[in-house]
């Protein structure tokens, strides 16, 4: 049968026509695959950054949690981490072999909720190991802790992302807290985690050596890439692991900030912290103290504690770093000269004139009954004489006579300072009282 010409041109035809179109719907597809990428990349930023929809472009946070004997307040917790407006979560939780029902109510909450990883620790191991493990598995961009018996402000975590996501500078975010009582009130009492006021790295390390620490542990949160490159939590602290973790911070040279709003419930109760354990608050303190030892250069020093007169250390131009048979750095150095300058200028003045100085006094006393004590002790015994200490700091027999015993002289020292200054106080009444009543009795 011959075949139709007009038929196979046909063919021909409409085989051509399909393929321009689809090389037109093509086309038209990959344009519109880089307009809408363009646009995605241009308005992010003004896109929502909340809701469980957004998960793939949002940063997650690792939330940690060791848990130990509060069936009474788990729920509480709990409840206001998973219900944060800030969806894209990972809640890490370490039950302590709880002897309550903390362990049962706590896989309630992970059959509900997929973001919660549970685990439960071989023994009783304390708050800072389970911390640690659960870091270690932590994927989130950044870490946030929260005790089980304290809550957060639904809308906390959101406010601290924002914040870190604009300041790439900064290592961790704080806020503010009430304290709250075992029944939920809160506490209309003095507050030590309030009207905080920012201040940079350098200040609150100056701060921390003199004082207390001052920000809300629970209100934290940190950056991961920080915790990788300054380490853990030190397993040895029972009181100040938290202070000591904000000092290596602030040396590693990342900024810290506290949102000033009450973000977070911080719940008073027993405690170490509360407690006044001297014991312990003396060894863990020469260990803080030390980490003032690894201040990188004079620069860094001079910052810190800008009062430090460079010129008052003998011969002080020794090599920057440490040499191998043990010679301390040039900072070391003026790290221990100004403890003891410090201390014998606050001693010796007859009265106290303000809070600061009363403040300074009490951490000056504190550091030198722990780790100027234990450093100087340890120096001696490793020289075998006093001839570098002297050498660099007109260091003697006599200042480490009064440095090592001079515990309770410090004590009824500071007592009569109180005296003095009240007896000054009385004093300048009592002058005013008189010449107001010559005054009106003139008049």
């Amino acid at each position: 049968m011959q075949q139709n010409p007009l038929g196979s041109v046909y063919k021909n035809f409409q085989a051509h026509i399909s393929s321009y179109f689809c090389l037109f719907y093509e086309k038209i597809f990959q344009n519109m695959s880089i307009y809408l990428s363009k646009f995605y990349h241009k308005n992010a930023k003004n896109m929502p950054k909340s809701g469980p929809e957004n998960f793939c472009t949002q940063n997650l946070v690792s939330v940690i949690i060791s848990s130990y004997n509060h069936e009474k307040f788990l729920n509480d917790c709990i409840e206001s981490v998973i219900n944060q407006s800030y969806k894209n979560l990972e809640i890490i939780i370490f039950d302590d072999n709880s002897p309550d029902k903390s362990f049962e109510i706590l896989e309630s909450f992970a059959k509900k909720d997929s973001r919660i990883k549970l685990f439960k620790s071989p023994y009783n191991r304390g708050m800072v190991d389970n911390m640690n493990s659960a870091i270690k598995i932590a994927s989130g961009k950044y870490i946030a802790h929260i005790n089980t018996d304290d809550n957060w402000h639904l809308e906390k975590i959101q406010k601290q992302i924002d914040f870190l996501e604009q300041n790439p500078n900064y290592g961790a975010v704080f806020t503010e807290a009430d304290f709250i009582c075992p029944e939920n009130k809160i506490l209309q009492c003095k507050n030590s985690f309030q009207k905080l006021e920012n201040i940079d790295r350098f200040a609150w390390l100056r701060k921390w050596f003199f004082e207390n620490n001052g920000l809300c542990f629970p209100s934290v949160m940190i950056r991961k890439e920080v915790l990788d490159k300054i380490g853990l939590y030190r397993p040895s602290y029972l009181i100040l692991l938290d202070l000591d973790m904000w000092i290596r911070i602030c040396l590693a040279g990342f900024e810290i900030h506290i949102i000033q709003e009450n973000l977070t419930n911080f719940r008073l109760g027993n405690n170490l912290s509360s407690n006044n354990n001297q014991q312990i608050k003396r060894l863990e303190m020469n260990l803080l103290i030390r980490n003032y030892l690894e201040i990188r250069n004079l620069e860094e020093f001079l910052k810190i504690f800008p009062e430090y007169k460079i010129e008052n250390l003998q011969n002080n131009h020794p090599s920057p770093n440490p040499h191998p048979q043990g010679e301390m750095a040039l900072t070391e150095y003026c790290l221990i000269d100004f403890i003891i300058t410090k201390y014998f200028e606050l001693k010796n003045k007859p009265i106290l004139i303000n809070k600061k100085q009363k403040r300074e006094f009490k951490g000056i006393r504190d550091i030198k009954n722990s780790f100027l004590q234990s450093f100087i002790f340890e120096k001696i015994a490793q020289d075998q004489n006093f001839e570098n200490l002297h050498q660099k700091l007109s260091f003697n027999y006599g200042k480490y006579l009064k440095i090592m015993t001079s515990d309770a002289e410090d004590i009824k020292n500071f007592n009569q300072k109180k005296t003095n200054r009240n007896s000054a106080i009385a004093f300048l009444l009592i002058i005013c009282a008189y010449f107001l009543g010559q005054y009106f009795s003139i008049n």
